[in-house]
């Protein structure tokens, strides 16, 4: 009972000298001023038909898009005096500028494949892992590079990559295909391990708040007595892995008969980021299938592990990356890239 009734005690003094604060969800706000809800149906209302007629190749979200990202009082110094972070989708469709659809002789030229960990909310397209590589590219390498932001535009999950590639996506011309592998690739995984007790912030009285540190106290009870692997997850419910594990085969094949280089890069978890991890048996048993297959790639685990998560995140309402996240991975990405310049 003494820990349940520490916490009590911790909540009573929270609530008394630092009461805490509701945050509002994020939000899309149009350039009309208005704002509506960042849910996947949100996202979903974005794209373009599949029945719009196009004239070139692109990403499936509108092209010319001006939106911007609201978040509820940001902690970081990135956001604009709106508290809102910029949306902009270049002729393509991408998160990204303008660049010619035939690549420039001497250019070189990838196409980042990924969900919303490439898309990027919550950062500026220049902080994105994206265009950091890119310029880290082109200064190591002293050659025009072109990294397109290929973040949600064929959708969320490998096997969409894998028809919009062959449909839309070499005719960008890429020396390079790089993925970024999600952990939600491979099944229903949550991006948060546990709750966080010092940003789980709720209505300012007592009660509530104890009870939300004593959730806190339970859930980390289990979670260290069970030593707790997201890997289980996968074994117990293989199919979204196994869908995947076939689209990155497809596209292994695909590319390799279009001499394209294939990378896959697997994506951290931002939460629980010290010794006992739980996502790093999903960063192994991805590995080892790469491996397997003869499949490029590059884990992006030990850029983040051992960091304090709440710093990395875009807001505490919003666990994605935020700049300092995605410089990490860049730097993590550019230095695997520097060591393999054409390949393992």
């Amino acid at each position: 009972m003494a820990a349940p009734l520490l916490a009590l005690a911790l909540g009573e003094l929270l609530a008394r000298v630092a009461p805490p604060v509701s945050y509002a969800p994020p939000m899309v706000r149009l350039p009309d001023g208005t704002q509506v809800s960042t849910s996947a149906a949100m996202l979903d209302s974005l794209r373009t038909s599949p029945d719009e007629a196009r004239t070139e190749p692109g990403s499936r979200i509108r092209p010319d898009l001006d939106v911007r990202g609201w978040y509820d009082r940001p902690r970081w110094d990135y956001f604009d005096a709106d508290d809102c972070v910029e949306y902009r989708t270049n002729r393509y469709g991408f998160r990204d500028d303008d660049f010619p659809l035939a690549k420039p002789s001497g250019e070189l030229r990838v196409l980042a494949l990924g969900d919303s960990m490439t898309f990027a909310p919550g950062v500026r397209v220049e902080d994105c892992w994206v265009s950091v590589l890119e310029r880290g590219l082109a200064a190591a390498r002293n050659q025009p590079v072109q990294v397109i932001n290929a973040g949600f535009s064929s959708g969320h999950a490998p096997g969409e990559y894998k028809s919009w590639l062959v449909s839309d996506g070499l005719a960008f011309e890429p020396d390079m295909v790089l993925l970024g592998l999600s952990l939600n690739d491979m099944g229903d995984i949550p991006m948060a391990a546990h709750l966080a007790v010092d940003l789980e912030l709720g209505p300012s009285h007592l009660l509530s708040h104890a009870r939300r540190l004593w959730k806190q106290w339970r859930l980390n009870r289990i979670a260290r007595r069970h030593h707790w692997n997201f890997a289980t997850l996968v074994d117990a419910h293989p199919e979204t892995w196994a869908a995947s594990r076939r689209a990155l085969i497809a596209m292994r094949d695909e590319l390799a008969a279009q001499d394209v280089r294939l990378v896959v890069a697997i994506l951290p978890m931002i939460s629980a980021l010290d010794d006992e991890y739980p996502y790093r048996g999903l960063h192994d048993m991805a590995r080892e299938f790469c491996s397997s297959e003869d499949i490029e790639t590059v884990d992006l685990m030990d850029t983040l592990i051992n960091r304090h998560a709440p710093d990395l995140w875009v807001h505490p309402t919003d666990q994605h990356p935020n700049d300092v996240a995605h410089a990490l991975l860049a730097d993590g990405l550019l230095n695997y890239l520097d060591e393999h310049p054409t390949g393992r």
